[in-house]
This record gives C-alpha cells, sequence and structure tokens, in this order.
C-alpha cells in the first residue's frame, strides 16, 4: 500500500488542489520573508548609521563652539592682564603703604576699566588677585571669595584650583564648573596673569564666563528630534557629574551623577574618559539610547549627544509596513493563479478517483474508457483495462473454486484416517518405550554397582598388600626395639655399676675433709699458743677449715645426687625389663597378624577374577539394553513427527477450506459484466 509521508501539520489528509496551494505558498512565501527580514535588518542597521552620523556631528559642532568659545575667553583674558592701567592698579592695592585715598581711586580706575572690557567681551564677574593670591578687587559680591583664593575658604574649589595653577604656570587656564554659595547655575572662571610692562607679574584677573553663552551651545536640540538630548559630565574622583541641565531635567546640574564603570552611561563614562565613538547604550537616565561622545580638552568635559533608539528607528517601522505592503501585494494575485492552476489539475484526478472507487466497491460493468493523450485520460484507460482484466481473472477463479472444495474434502476424510492410525502406533511404541527405558536403567544401575564392587575390591587388594607391607615393616621394627631395650638395659646396668664407684670415691673425699678439718682445729689451737707469732698460722688454718667444711659439703651434695641417680637407674632398669617383655610380647602379636593377613589377601585375589567375568557381562547387557532403549526413542519420534505432520495437514486442509469459502464470498461481491 502506498503511504503519503507523515507530517506535523496534517496536510497529507487534505485535498490535491489544498496541498498544492500549500506548498506553492510556502516556497513563495518562505524566500519572500527571509528577504524581507534581511532588507529590514539592512535598513535597520543602516538607519541606526545615520542617525549615528547625524548625532556624531551634532557632538563635534558642540565641542568646536566650546572650544572656539574656551578659546575667544582665554584670548580676552589675556589681553585684559595686559592692560598696563590694570597692571599699575594691581600693583598700587598690593602695596601695603598705599593710602585709603589712593586704594579708592585705585579701585574706581580698575572697576572702570574692568566694567568696560568684561560687557564688551561678555564676562559677568571679574576678581583680581595679588601674586599672593589675595583678592585685590571683585566687581560683585554675590558670594564671599574670603579674602584669599590660595588660603582662604575656597582654596579647594575649582576657582581655587585655577588660582593656584596660574600663578605657577602664568598661563591662561579655565576653571571646572561648580556651584558657588549665592549661586543656583554652575560657574566657570577664565584666568590670566596680570603683566606690566616690564614683564613683571602684577597678579591675576579671573573672569566669570557668561553662562548663557554656553547654555545656548548646550541646549540647543536643533536636529535631535524630539527626543535629543545633551549631556555634560565632568570627571571627579570615580564619580561623573552632570554639569548642564538636561533637557527635561533643568536642574540636573550636579545633582545627577554617574560612577565610573557603572552600567548605565556607558557613553557619557567614554567621552569622560577621552574617547570617540558612538552606539547604543542605556543613558543616565538609563533609558534606551543611540548616542555619540566627544571630549571637549579645554572645558574637561565630555559631551554625550542622545536620541531615544524608538525615535530613531520610527523610519524603520514605517519602512517595514511599507515593505510588508508590497509582499502582500505581489502575493495575493500569486496565490490566487496558484489556486487556478491547482483546480485544473486536481478536478480531472477527482474524475479518475471516482471511477477506481467504484471498481473498489465491486463495480465491474462500467465503461472506464476516454478520449484524449493527457495524464488523466491516460489513467481512466489503464483502469478501464484493469477492470476487463479483473472480469477474466474472476471468471477463472470461480471455476477452479469448485475444484479446490471437492480436492479439499477428499485431503480432508484421508488425513482423518491416517490420523487414528498414527495415534495407535504411538500409544503402542510408547508402552515399549517406557519398557525399554525401564530395562535400560535397571541395566545400567547393576553395571554402575558392579563396577564400584570391582573398584572397591581393587582397593581393597592393594590395601591388604600395603598392610602386609607395613606388617612386616612393623615387625622387623620390633625386633630393632627389642634389641635396643636390651642394650639400654646393659647400660643402665654399667651406669649403675659407675655410681657406686663414684660412691665410694666420694666417701673417701668426705673422710679426708674431715682429717683435714681436725688437723686445721689443732692448728689453730697451737697458732693461739705461740702468741703473736702464730697469728699467720692460725689465718691459714682458720681458711683451711673453711675449705674443707666446703668440700665436705660439696661432697655430700655430691653423694645426694649420686643415691638419687643410682635410685633412678634402679628404676629405669626395672622399666627397660618390663618394656622388653612388651616388645617380645608385641613382636609375637604382629608376626601372628601378617599370617592372617596373608590368609585375606590370598582369597581377595582369588575373588578377582570372578568379579570381573560379572561387570564384563553387565557391561555388555548395560549396551544392549540402551541400544534398544535408543531405537524405540527414534521410533517414537518419528511417530510423533508423523503424527504433527498429519494435524498440519488437516490443520492446512481447514485453512484451505476457510480460503475457499472467503474467496467465494469475496468473488460473489464483484458484478460481472
Amino acid at each position: 500500500m502506498i503511504r503519503w509521508p507523515s507530517s506535523g501539520f496534517g496536510i497529507q489528509h487534505r485535498t490535491l488542489a489544498t496541498r498544492l496551494v500549500f506548498w506553492f505558498s510556502v516556497l513563495l512565501l518562505v524566500p519572500m520573508l527571509i528577504i524581507s527580514v534581511a532588507i529590514d535588518r539592512v535598513s535597520n542597521h543602516a538607519l541606526q548609521e545615520d542617525v549615528l552620523e547625524k548625532l556624531g556631528m551634532v557632538a563635534r559642532d558642540k565641542a568646536s563652539s566650546l572650544e572656539i568659545l574656551a578659546y575667544d575667553r582665554t584670548r580676552s583674558a589675556a589681553m585684559i592682564g595686559r592692560i598696563s592701567r590694570i597692571g599699575n592698579a594691581a600693583v598700587m592695592l598690593a602695596n601695603p603703604k598705599a593710602t585709603e585715598k589712593e586704594r579708592a581711586e585705585q579701585i574706581e580706575v580698575m572697576g572702570r576699566l574692568t566694567s568696560l572690557f568684561a560687557s564688551n567681551l561678555g564676562f559677568q564677574d571679574v576678581i583680581v588677585v595679588c601674586p599672593k593670591g589675595n583678592v585685590l578687587y571683585h566687581s560683585s559680591n554675590r558670594f564671599d571669595l574670603g579674602g584669599s583664593l590660595v588660603n582662604g575658604p575656597l582654596r579647594e574649589s575649582p576657582l581655587g584650583q585655577l588660582t593656584k595653577r596660574s600663578l605657577t604656570l602664568l598661563e591662561p587656564d579655565i576653571s571646572d564648573f561648580d556651584v558657588y554659595p549665592g549661586s543656583e547655575m554652575p560657574q566657570g572662571f577664565v584666568s590670566a596673569p596680570i603683566i606690566q610692562e616690564d614683564g613683571t607679574k602684577a597678579g591675576l584677573v579671573i573672569l566669570q564666563i557668561n553662562d548663557k553663552e554656553i547654555l545656548e551651545i548646550l541646549t540647543n536640540y536643533t536636529g535631535l528630534g524630539r527626543t535629543g538630548n545633551v549631556i555634560v559630565g565632568a570627571l571627579k574622583g570615580e564619580l561623573i557629574h552632570v554639569v548642564a541641565p538636561i533637557r527635561g531635567r533643568p536642574d540636573a546640574a550636579f545633582k545627577v551623577n554617574v560612577g565610573v564603570g557603572a552600567p548605565y552611561g556607558s557613553d557619557i563614562q567614554n567621552a569622560v574618559l577621552g574617547n570617540l565613538g558612538g552606539g547604543r547604550v542605556r543613558s543616565v537616565l538609563k533609558s534606551d539610547v543611540l548616542a555619540s561622545w566627544i571630549y571637549v580638552p579645554s572645558f574637561r568635559w565630555g559631551i554625550a549627544i542622545e536620541q531615544d533608539f524608538s525615535e530613531a528607528t520610527d523610519m524603520v517601522g514605517e519602512q517595514r509596513m511599507a515593505l510588508f505592503g508590497a509582499v502582500a501585494a505581489i502575493i495575493t494575485p500569486i496565490l490566487l493563479i496558484a489556486l487556478m492552476v491547482a483546480r485544473s489539475i486536481s478536478g480531472p484526478i477527482r474524475t479518475a478517483v471516482q471511477a477506481a472507487e467504484r471498481v473498489a466497491a465491486g463495480d465491474l460493468s462500467g465503461d472506464l474508457s476516454a478520449y484524449g493523450s493527457d495524464e488523466t485520460s491516460k489513467l481512466l484507460n489503464a483502469l478501464g483495462k484493469m477492470v476487463n482484466d479483473l472480469n477474466s481473472l474472476i471468471s477463472q477463479v470461480q471455476r477452479s473454486t469448485i475444484d479446490l472444495v471437492s480436492t479439499a474434502n477428499s485431503l480432508s476424510a484421508m488425513t482423518r484416517t491416517q490420523s487414528d492410525e498414527v495415534k495407535n502406533l504411538g500409544s503402542s511404541t510408547t508402552e515399549i518405550a517406557a519398557a525399554t527405558k525401564q530395562i535400560s536403567a535397571t541395566s545400567e544401575e547393576l553395571l554402575q554397582r558392579m563396577t564400584r564392587i570391582s573398584t572397591v575390591t581393587d582397593h581393597t587388594q592393594e590395601l591388604a598388600n600395603s598392610g602386609q607391607s607395613a606388617i612386616g615393616t612393623m615387625e622387623t621394627t620390633m625386633r630393632s626395639l627389642s634389641d635396643a631395650t636390651h642394650s639400654i638395659s646393659d647400660r643402665l646396668g654399667q651406669i649403675s655399676q659407675k655410681t657406686n664407684i663414684i660412691g665410694s670415691v666420694t666417701t673417701t673425699i668426705t673422710k679426708i675433709a674431715d682429717q683435714t678439718n681436725l688437723l686445721s682445729l689443732n692448728a689453730s689451737i697451737e697458732a693461739e699458743k705461740a702468741g703473736e707469732y702464730g697469728v699467720g698460722f692460725a689465718v691459714l688454718a682458720r681458711e683451711i677449715r673453711r675449705l674443707a667444711d666446703q668440700t665436705a659439703v660439696a661432697t655430700l651434695d655430691i653423694e645426694r645426687m649420686i643415691r638419687e641417680m643410682q635410685d633412678s637407674v634402679t628404676g629405669g632398669v626395672m622399666e627397660m625389663d618390663k618394656f622388653s617383655e612388651q616388645v617380645n610380647r608385641s613382636v609375637s602379636d604382629t608376626h601372628l597378624i601378617g599370617e592372617r593377613f596373608g590368609t585375606i589377601i590370598q582369597l581377595v585375589q582369588d575373588l578377582l577374577p570372578q568379579f570381573e567375568a560379572v561387570h564384563e557381562g553387565m557391561r555388555s547387557q548395560s549396551a544392549g539394553a540402551r541400544e534398544i532403549r535408543d531405537s524405540m526413542v527414534t521410533l517414537t519420534e518419528s511417530v510423533r513427527v508423523s503424527a504433527h505432520s498429519l494435524d498440519e495437514t488437516r490443520a492446512a486442509t481447514h485453512r484451505l477450506e476457510a480460503a475457499i469459502d472467503e474467496l467465494r464470498s469475496e468473488i460473489s461481491a464483484f458484478r460481472l459484466g
């Protein structure tokens, strides 16, 4: 059977026209979607690049404007510092010997000159300090300078740091912007040394930069759309402070900051570190933006020009909608054409399917001929030829079925008769096989018992021979033992004689010791009589007596040990005599046992040939019984196989009859023409 390949969409259960339209749509839509996505991504990337380029131009323009402003203000401050009248006034004000009147006159001159130049050059405030940093003149009193910018309360402020740098380097410089007491907006200053005509340093002029000019540059959002923003930051330690208002946050100056390395505000972080670039980032306000950043070295600022990512990519959405509209306009007529083509193909095929369904239902009487040369006509003509062939085939099958029925009936009767005969033969052979199996088992058991008896008799003969040899050896050993006991008795007698001799010698030694002791006693008495002349002799006599006593004691010990040894030897002689008698009796018993073992061995040897004859007969009988058993097993198996074959033949006959009935039933469903 032909099956359509399975798919996850169940498309194989749809009509041919539906499948054609579906796959045609897939082949059309997938490339169109891929191309549309590719175009969308390319246009999105190109648009982002274009926006970044515009933001970069704005950033460069603002940085350039600030640099020009810084250059102009430092040049103007340097020009003011070289006005001789301002220098003379500064010298006079710094002179401690000047009178109050002179000071007032110089302050008036200083105020008139500086205010004139400051207003013309765009400065808001003027401060003049001496070479030591003391304040000589301040055009306004908006905040307290503290008398000295080097040692006063503002010494750590950007203004104080600017004063120290300018007094040291004698060059114009610009301070960092900061919020000072009494002001709301951050203020920046530019300084320049006051140089007299003879080239000596008279002090320092410090001018407050007009923050409106800077704000005009920074708050000009032309070309940035509705969400564009300008972020200006300055690095102080590990924090970046926003030093100018932000669009929508006019109070952001020195109130919004970001740490170096923070996950947001990377555009301003790169800017204050002197990097130039652009990209998609999170701003200091934590919004998704496209930004371009640049560094302004004169003010030591970083500038980031930002625009919300959604606004920057608005045009991409419009392009995407236009692209999808164009794709829809192209696909719709193509799908209509595909539907028409699919129907033109599926219509004739549907007619062929209906004809095939009639044939499948058993209707072979219809005319399936068609005219034409297309594939559908060829299919209908092929179906017509198939119907004619089926008519002929089914007629022939009906005739053959009748013959098969009679043959199957005859075969079934024959198999039933043969099956009964084989069953009777199987019962008889089974009984005979059981009897022969019992006979074979009995013969095998008798053979095994005779084999064990033969083995036992052989082993008995071997043990008897070994026992006889062992008894002979034991008899020889017992005789040797008897001889050894006699020899030991003789030696013990000799030892007894020797101990008697040693005893007489010790008795003599004891007597000599007693005599020696008596002589030493007499010598001691004589020495006492001799007085001091007999002292040495008395000592000798005492020593001899001591040795005689030791000899007597040792002799007594020897005498005691000899007596004990004599008792032991006497007991040993008596025991050896008893043992000798027992050995003699054992020798006689061993000889008698050896004679009896000889008789037993002779009887066993006489039995061996008889056992061998019986064993051989049992072996022959067992082999014959085994052959009979094997033959009966083979016969039983043959009968069983024959019975099984007849059962299979009978089953095959039944299946044949069932197949004939089924074939007759199936053929009857066809209506022949």
